[in-house]
């Protein structure tokens, strides 16, 4: 018998036992409703999750060969999860063995023992569906570089068709998938500033606040707390969700003086960058000038047939020309009223927007392992802690029967005095009665021995117990106040 199953760890293994049980059983019923419906995206989501808690808790509890077969069973998973791995019926029932595999090594450690059998051919049969891993450098590389812009203005250019792989994790786009919506699509916005500009280190600040106008900033690169220092970045990408056009996007984001150069991209369900295109930013345009008085002069035919009326022909161009001096003024005024009502129509957006992407987060994995490892030792001074409380009830079982011992001797004491009194009047020496009482009695001086010592070791015991997890305790909240777990539109818009 193993001595792993000792005393001191009976409560955590009594809390990780049901705890692995309810993960087990969300892991063989998520993989039914898979093998029912491969594309149920939420039953994989369910399993990866519950697999990923298992490898956690059989970590805490030193069962190696549990923590070690579930990763693999995990690597499975988040394969599948990144759509490398296809889920057929030999997937299916290779993750049913799996699980047998867990059931069994989960009753082997109840019974005290570590599982000894060789699961090599499990393992195997599950890492024979992985896809051999890309190195991500290859993924980086194949990002395209970012050009500035021309700085003379030029119209859009025609959008390809060819598409590049972004860097982002399958988790990054899960979460801006679900903050955009099926009414809104997610772009990358790639804005080169001025150098030159006085004010160069807040120019992506300045940028952010434009695009927050036109939907839902959902990430920027570099992150966003960077943006705030006082350096500055001469190309920074933005991803937002919105409805409006790449080509309203370029306009929103092209600040004279601030941005020499804007590329937008939209950002595929799948990840990849898909149809991009450029637009240097927009200097102040010149007021248009009255076209040339030529420009409404009749064809040379019609002048040439009619000589005789030159000086009419010559007063028509002088009226004409007058219309195309009024018409730029008149343009200027709608286009001013359409993009008011534009602007008015991306505020409603946004503050939609954000309200839909407040329930996301972004967090750093190691803060996470960090708190993991935090949380496993506060349930260690748990069960610490009830066994401690365990020993106060036994402690006060044990002083209610040494009450109990010491009340019957004192009473039994004072039943005797008066045959002691009479005794001493009979001539009796008080020296023989002295010690009789105490060879009789002598024992009532140590009735709450035993009890005062294991009252003292367990305080003790209590008060490290305590110590510790006041430690622990602020370590949690300093962890707690350092990953910053706030949704992303609260800190958009301090």
């Amino acid at each position: 018998m193993s001595d792993y199953l000792d005393p001191n760890n009976q409560e955590l293994l009594k809390d990780f036992f049901a705890e692995a049980h309810a993960q087990v059983d969300t892991l063989e019923q998520n993989v039914l409703v898979l093998e029912n419906d491969p594309t149920n995206h939420d039953a994989v989501d369910e399993i990866f999750r519950a697999a990923h808690t298992l490898k956690g808790g059989a970590g805490t509890v030193a069962m190696t060969e549990l923590a070690g077969f579930t990763h693999v069973v995990e690597d499975l998973l988040d394969a599948i999860r990144s759509k490398a791995v296809m889920v057929s019926e030999g997937v299916i029932d290779s993750l049913l063995a799996g699980i047998d595999v867990i059931k069994a090594m989960l009753d082997s450690r109840a019974e005290g023992e570590p599982y000894t059998t060789d699961t090599s051919a499990e393992r195997d049969n599950l890492a024979s569906f992985i896809p051999a891993k890309v190195p991500k450098q290859a993924s980086k590389k194949a990002a395209p570089a970012i050009q500035p812009a021309p700085a003379a203005p030029a119209p859009l250019p025609a959008v390809p068709n060819g598409s590049t792989v972004s860097a982002l994790s399958e988790y990054e786009l899960l979460e801006m998938r679900e903050a955009a919506g099926s009414d809104r699509k997610v772009y990358l916005v790639s804005v080169d500033f001025d150098e030159s500009n006085v004010m160069n280190t807040v120019s992506a600040i300045h940028a952010f606040a434009a695009l927050r106008e036109s939907g839902t900033v959902l990430k920027t690169e570099p992150d966003f707390e960077t943006l705030y220092e006082d350096e500055f970045h001469p190309t920074v990408e933005y991803y937002i969700a919105t409805k409006l056009s790449p080509e309203q996007l370029i306009k929103a984001v092209s600040i004279p003086d601030v941005v020499t150069g804007a590329k937008v991209s939209e950002v595929a369900s799948d990840g990849s960058i898909v149809a991009p295109g450029s637009q240097p930013a927009a200097r102040p345009a010149p007021a248009p000038k009255p076209a040339p008085a030529k420009a409404s002069v009749p064809p040379a035919s019609f002048t040439a047939a009619a000589p005789a009326v030159a000086p009419a022909v010559a007063a028509a161009p002088a009226a004409t020309a007058s219309e195309p001096a009024r018409q730029p003024v008149h343009e200027a005024q709608e286009q001013e009223a359409q993009t008011e009502e534009e602007h008015d129509g991306h505020v409603a957006d946004s503050r939609k927007a954000s309200q839909q992407a407040g329930s996301i987060l972004r967090v750093d994995s190691k803060r996470i392992d960090n708190l993991l490892n935090l949380v496993s030792e506060t349930v260690i001074n748990k069960a610490t802690f009830n066994q401690i409380n365990t020993r106060f009830g036994d402690l006060q079982s044990g002083f209610q029967v040494s009450q109990g011992q010491f009340r019957d001797g004192i009473k039994d004491l004072f039943d005797e005095l008066p045959d002691y009194l009479a005794s001493i009047q009979a001539g009796r020496s008080v020296k023989d009665i002295r010690k009789e009482v105490l060879e009789k009695y002598g024992s009532l001086y140590a009735t709450f021995d035993a009890f005062e010592t294991e009252f003292k070791t367990n305080i003790a015991k209590f008060r490290s117990t305590a110590q510790n997890l006041g430690r622990i305790t602020s370590e949690l909240q300093e962890g707690v106040m350092r990953i910053r777990m706030v949704p992303i539109s609260q800190i958009f818009s301090r």
